[in-house]
Parts: structure tokens; C-alpha cells; sequence
């Protein structure tokens, strides 16, 4: 199972192979948007989303978050990536993700 960490550093990963500088980078115990990543044409902002808890020693660690936990992690990541396009910090370049709902189509 992925947990949001997981998923930010894949992502990171994945980004900077394909010719991305990464700015910014949160784990899940930072405030703020968990990655932001830039080329020439565009700047990321990016929620990420993982399957689980990855808080090692909490009740949910480990288990597959339950269809309320789910629409409240996503509905959080769709508003904070609203704020984001209201307010495009970096112009026109201003680009907002949800890889909670693209991770299966990334090769990791």
C-alpha cells in the first residue's frame, strides 16, 4: 500500500527523471502543498493522496482508507488545488495535480 510519502517521493522521482527541478517537498507532517515541480512550460502543484495512514503506530496504519476517509482526503486535495488555480501563484505556468487519482497510470 501507498502511503502519501510514498507516493510524493515516487512522484519526485519520477519528475526530476523527466527534466523537472522540484521546489518544494512535504511529508505528511509539513503543512502546505506536498510537491511543487518545475520545467520550462509549467509549474506543478501537487496533492498527493495515499492508500493508507503513514503514521507507523496509528490505529489506520497499514489499512486501506475507508470510501469517508477517502472523500474527505480527496475533497481536501480538490479544494486545496482550487486555491491554488484562484490564485495562480506562478501565472499561466500555475498547474495543479491529484496523483491519488493518476498514480496507476505512472510507471514508478
Amino acid at each position: 500500500m501507498l502511503t502519501e510519502n510514498k507516493i510524493v517521493d515516487n512522484l519526485s522521482n519520477y519528475l526530476a527523471k523527466n527534466g523537472y527541478i522540484i521546489r518544494n517537498s512535504c511529508t505528511t507532517t509539513q503543512r502546505g502543498i506536498d510537491l511543487i515541480a518545475e520545467n520550462k512550460n509549467e509549474i506543478l502543484y501537487i496533492e498527493a493522496k495515499g492508500e493508507t495512514s503513514s503514521k507507523e503506530g496509528s490505529n489506520r496504519f497499514g489499512l486501506t482508507f475507508n470510501q469517508n476517509q477517502v472523500k474527505t482526503h480527496v475533497s481536501r486535495a480538490i479544494l486545496a488545488s482550487m486555491i491554488v488555480l484562484q490564485d495562480k501563484p506562478d501565472g499561466p505556468k500555475t498547474k495543479v495535480a491529484l496523483p491519488y487519482l493518476i498514480i496507476q497510470d505512472i510507471e514508478l
